[in-house]
């Protein structure tokens, strides 16, 4: 599928209203991030090239090169896992987002529901974040020769961070 840029903002501009953003308003930036993460079933229409005003320079391509798409879905999803790491709130939410995550993300999420500072946590704090694991590996397990479902092994995981909890 065809991706196309809704902005000619640079993607350095583009990380910095969303890393301003959350800062002062950290709760639409949360919302906006996850929004902003890969999703198979995203999709927009684009708006129409503005007449009047002359904004948008001749150079400028509409396509959006996977290395562009990545690089910003990336940084999405790495501010996304830093501002849930301090939130069990948050953390159980980007659960149910896992298999949006970029591989390097998905792994941070795990690794940091595997640290002790998590795993001490009172048992009734840990409980939605075993219940949101396991009721996502489950899903996964049941869907498994969907194209949407996550490796066998990427489950493994997810149910050994599970029993870690």
């Amino acid at each position: 599928m065809r991706k196309l840029k809704q902005t000619i903002a640079s993607i350095e501009k583009r990380k910095v209203a969303i890393q301003t953003l959350q800062k002062e308003v950290p709760e639409v930036a949360w919302k906006l991030l996850l929004n902003l993460l890969p999703n198979q079933h995203q999709m927009s229409t684009g708006s129409h090239k503005p007449v009047w005003r002359k904004t948008i320079p001749e150079d400028w391509t509409k396509e959006v090169t996977q290395k562009e798409y990545w690089e910003q879905a990336s940084f999405y999803a790495d501010m996304a896992v830093e501002m849930a790491k301090s939130d069990l709130g948050k953390l159980d939410e980007l659960i149910g987002h896992l298999d949006n995550l970029p591989q390097p993300a998905f792994e941070k999420v795990l690794n940091h529901l595997s640290t002790e500072g998590i795993l001490v946590k009172p048992e009734n704090e840990r409980i939605a974040l075993w219940t949101g694991l396991i009721k996502f590996a489950s899903k996964h397990k049941r869907f498994a020769d969907q194209i949407w479902a996550l490796s066998p092994d990427l489950v493994s995981k997810i149910e050994d961070v599970a029993k870690a909890l």
